[in-house]
């Protein structure tokens, strides 16, 4: 049995020894012989309800913060033998949440059960944990008297010169010891995990910001392959998926890969004229260097990175450990339209961009499931706008936020994802012209490159009244949350005060219409949806020192107030098995 499973064993047998307790109690007060044992079996069941009330507020306390139904959760306490305990993935949660401490507390429970089947097998009780002369019917308890009285006359009573309540005082004592150990190590787990989690999230700050410069190496590799006049004679577009990713463990080295979908800018050709459709690549980056490379060793303290590492020159100076150059035997590319002109019928290496410094090694990506011919982009301010008000579901919409809290910390200061970016910038790319698109749907944000816009980023706008805000990009989040929210545009919710004279929305009427809004989400969404919300709109993370993600503060509390609450509602829907 795992610790957990034993966790339930014994959270069922302390109340049914409590019980055998007050048995041996009234049974003894009934026999003038034994009268002096009453007095230390009642003080024994005294004592053992206690420790039985500390056990179960110790597992009340480890399964609270845990994302179960209130039947689920009645159920484990109530009916501790059920095969809830058995679960795997709530094993899983549990020893994620005790941690460290999961061992110990491991050998602690069994350590109490083991004591709790001696002192049954001490006091003769059945594997029901029903003393002799009590039995079981239809969940009743019936007391035979005269069985009872028989047992305490009986050759084991007069062998052993009376019960042996020294020995079953001893043996509670011990208990009592396991139950308060194990007590203990519940509240410092349940005390730790908070703290120990932001810290965890803190020192992976440092991760995202090489995601952001991986991301931003790779748009500068587009543009300068494709920044001057392509021999197709077409202007490329790529489309950057946003993935939710998870810090690669410290012991392992750092594999970013991002997922792009190729193209040809719609606005410069029709499918007839251009070499190729639709490219589904993988692209993986590596420092190069003649002997190594270099990556992140384990981090052993919280710090962020607080300049911009070169693009073209060396590896950070953060990347001290050191391995082998991968292997790779496809060719360097020198004209990424030509090869990206014959598709792959699997996946495979196309070859490698030279940066300097960086190898971008090009994996095609296979899509079975898609026909490229009939592939379209659809954006997310079309999808809400054409869906019927609050048809967003739960599910669709914590993956949505969680991806956009991500692409703001990945991408931000980066031209895949400008300040004032909206809900045209995120698009989708499906081949269901008339099906409603699916907000589980990849995600994507683009940019095109060509001789006149080297890398320009789809669906630049103005930034009006947003320059007003602390932030404007962590204010663009703020609205798009709002809009998932309530399943459509948010000027689509002005009210004729926050417009013009005209009836036109001005400079004001975005900060206007999500100040109000705001203040009315906290009614529609649960806790961690909507203080992330408010404190993007109102860009009131609790620093007051700056408001710009390049300061590590800043961002740290950006991670703490906005991307974890709405990761541990994405995680709350999306448990991984």
């Amino acid at each position: 049995m795992s610790g957990f499973e034993i966790a339930g064993v014994v959270l069922g047998s302390l109340p049914l020894v409590i019980s055998a307790l007050e048995h041996y109690s009234e049974g003894l007060s009934t026999l003038q012989r034994m009268v002096r044992y009453e007095a230390v079996f009642q003080q024994l069941h005294v004592i053992f309800e206690s420790g039985w009330t500390t056990y179960m507020a110790s597992c009340e306390r480890l399964l609270m913060p845990l994302a179960i139904s209130d039947a689920d959760f009645k159920e484990l306490l109530q009916s501790p033998t059920s095969d809830k305990w058995k679960d795997i993935l709530l094993n899983q949660k549990l020893k994620a949440r005790l941690g460290s401490t999961y061992m110990p507390y491991k050998v602690a429970t069994k350590e109490l059960h083991r004591k709790v089947e001696k002192l049954r097998k001490k006091l003769k009780l059945s594997e029901t944990y029903l003393p002799p002369w009590v039995t079981a019917v239809d969940g009743q308890q019936i007391i035979d008297n005269a069985e009872r009285s028989k047992f305490f006359k009986s050759k084991w009573i007069r062998i052993k010169g009376g019960i042996d309540s020294q020995g079953c005082t001893k043996l509670v004592d011990l208990i009592m010891r396991d139950i308060e150990l194990i007590s203990t190590m519940v509240k410092d787990a349940a005390e730790l995990e908070a703290p120990r989690k932001r810290r965890q999230e803190q020192q992976n700050v440092s991760y995202w910001i090489t995601i952001r410069d991986h991301a931003r190496r790779i748009h500068n590799t587009f543009a300068a392959c494709w920044s001057q006049p392509c021999r197709c004679q077409h202007s490329h577009r790529a489309n950057l998926r946003l993935d939710v990713r998870k810090p690669e463990p410290d012991d392992s080295p750092t594999r970013v890969r991002f997922m792009f979908s190729l193209c040809f800018d719609q606005m410069t050709g029709s499918p007839a004229t251009v070499p190729w459709d639709w490219r589904h690549v993988e692209i993986e980056s590596y420092w190069y260097s003649q002997t190594s490379l270099k990556l992140p060793a384990p981090a052993t303290t919280v710090r962020f990175s607080t300049s911009t590492p070169s693009l073209n020159a060396t590896a950070p100076a953060h990347l001290n450990r050191t391995i082998s150059q991968p292997t790779f035997s496809a060719p360097q590319i020198t004209d990424l339209c030509d090869t990206l002109r014959v598709p792959s019928k699997r996946p495979t290496a196309l070859g490698y961009l030279d940066d300097q410094a960086w190898q971008h090694h090009l994996y095609s990506h296979h899509h079975t499931q898609q026909i490229v011919s009939s592939l379209r982009i659809v954006s997310l301010y079309d999808v809400i706008s054409s869906r019927t008000r609050g048809d967003i579901s739960t599910k669709e919409k914590r993956a949505l936020a969680l991806k956009l809290a991500l692409a703001v910390l990945q991408l931000h200061d980066t031209p895949w994802l400008p300040p004032t970016w909206d809900s045209k910038n995120i698009q989708f790319i499906t081949n269901s012209p008339n099906n409603p698109t699916s907000l589980f749907e990849p995600s994507y944000v683009a940019c095109s490159f060509s001789a006149a816009s080297p890398g320009q980023c789809q669906q630049q706008r103005s930034s009006n009244g947003r320059i007003l805000s602390k932030n404007p990009m962590i204010f663009a989040l703020g609205v798009a949350l709002i809009e998932l929210s309530y399943g459509m545009p948010l000027l689509q919710r002005a009210l004729p005060s926050e417009l013009d004279d005209q009836g036109i929305p001005n400079a004001n009427t975005e900060m206007l219409v999500a100040a109000r809004l705001v203040k009315d989400i906290r009614n529609r969404e649960l806790d961690n949806y909507a203080w992330a919300t408010a404190r993007c709109v109102e860009c009131d993370m609790g620093y007051p020192f700056d408001y710009s993600l390049e300061d590590d503060g800043f961002r740290a509390k950006f991670v703490e107030g906005v991307v974890l609450p709405l990761k541990d509602d994405y995680e709350e829907v999306f448990a991984e098995v």
